[in-house]
């Protein structure tokens, strides 16, 4: 996952050392966890609570992300946590011109971390910002709401020029279906902080991206929007570079619900062109699905998860192997009423069989409950994620599974 996300616009020692350090961790993932512990569980005070975004690692395996609410504003907080579970607050936003509830963060060649918020800012519509390891944050964009977007709710990625690229939910053109009335676009931000919306939503081409992006070695920009397409139960799309959009997979369009539907997390990219992702309801089983779209727009479930057999609403996007094992998370019914797997889990879909392999169940207390967030992993194959709730305070909590 952190090699979808590095920038490489500079050759520098930083990038390349991310780059070689993400390959070297999916290729020795583990085949099966066994152990899971909590690492740090948030307060509900000054350090935040609710982290609901993935991860980053450095070299020296200290974890870098956001928590979405709490701090000293009740906004959020960027933090740093050690491999020892010390946790350091880098930033607290404040919700006003420097943005509140932050969405994640991305390391950038030049040693410093963006991210957006998706509120607060000159116009309260969200921001995208720069934050340096010292703590200094500094606002790159502020969406007004209107044709540029506004109220992003995932994190950004980087070109090789060092050009961001995102979605927000919010802004753009006016649709019939679109849930608040704007359908959200897909934006490029340059270094200097020039904004260029690269395709406005329209409810019938999809409505409302609230995930990340993919990008190939070509510039084609791959997503998901939650709404919108001819059914208004999402889309997969693909936007080359030059803005012309390809919908390459309506969800329910033709199936009845059996290919999932409603997708919050982003595609990843295999180095055939294969997207693969999750949908966080509907399928055979009913409780969401893992899917594989090839560029020709061929769609397969691998995987429906099973209402409180193997989990429940895949909300997150996937982290993948080199032998093309699929990990990620359920997010559960974020608190449940019964059979632990209501409460979110940990899982892996085998490459070959497309079996599903349970991680692990949560079910409350010091490990937390609903991980509303992907997985990263470090040069051992240990697995890393959030939870939204639960932990030693019930404000969410960082996680690592051992093989």
């Amino acid at each position: 996952m952190i090699a979808n996300l590095v920038p490489s616009h500079r050759m520098a020692l930083i990038t390349w050392i991310f780059t070689l350090l993400a390959a070297f961790l999916l290729a020795s993932l583990p085949a099966q966890a066994q152990r899971i512990r909590d690492l740090y569980s948030f307060t509900g005070g000054n350090d935040g609570y609710s982290p609901d975004s993935a991860l980053v690692m450095d070299v020296e395996g200290n974890l870098y992300g956001t928590a979405a609410m709490g701090g000293a504003y009740n906004q959020g907080t960027a933090f740093m946590l050690t491999p020892k579970g010390v946790l350091t607050v880098l930033y607290t936003f404040t919700g006003g011109t420097d943005g509140g509830t932050p969405n994640g963060m991305i390391p950038g060649a030049d040693g410093n971390f963006y991210g957006t918020t998706s509120w607060g800012g000159d116009f309260g519509r969200g921001t995208v910002f720069k934050l340096t390891p010292t703590g200094e944050e500094s606002v790159l964009y502020s969406f007004t709401g209107g044709a540029d977007g506004g109220e992003p709710f995932a994190t950004p990625i980087f070109d090789e020029q060092g050009n961001l690229y995102g979605t927000t939910p919010y802004g753009g053109l006016p649709g019939l279906n679109c849930h608040g009335e704007t359908c959200g676009v897909v934006f490029e931000l340059t270094p200097d902080g020039t904004e260029t919306v690269l395709h406005s939503f329209s409810d019938s081409d999809g409505g409302q991206p609230v995930a990340s992006l993919a990008r190939d070695k070509y510039g084609n920009l791959y997503g998901t929007t939650f709404y919108g397409g001819t059914t208004d139960y999402g889309i997969v799309f693909k936007l080359a570079p030059d803005g012309t959009e390809t919908v390459l997979h309506n969800f329910d369009s033709l199936s009845g619900g059996d290919d999932g539907f409603y997708p919050t997390a982003n595609v990843i990219l295999d180095s055939k062109g294969n997207l693969y992702g999750t949908a966080t309801q509907g399928g055979p089983g009913g409780a969401g699905v893992v899917f594989r779209l090839t560029q020709s727009g061929k769609f397969k479930v691998l995987y429906s998860f099973i209402d409180y057999k193997d989990g429940d609403y895949p909300a997150a996007g996937l982290l993948r192997d080199a032998e093309g094992n699929l990990y990620g998370t359920t997010l559960g019914d974020q608190g449940g009423c019964c059979q632990g797997v209501q409460n979110g889990s940990v899982f892996e879909i085998t490459a070959r069989q497309h079996k599903e392999v349970t991680l692990h169940v949560f079910g409350g207390g010091l490990l937390g409950i609903a991980p509303d967030a992907g997985l990263i992993a470090d040069q051992n194959g240990n697995l890393y994620g959030t939870t939204l709730y639960g932990g030693k305070y019930g404000d969410g909590a960082v996680f690592k599974i051992t093989p």
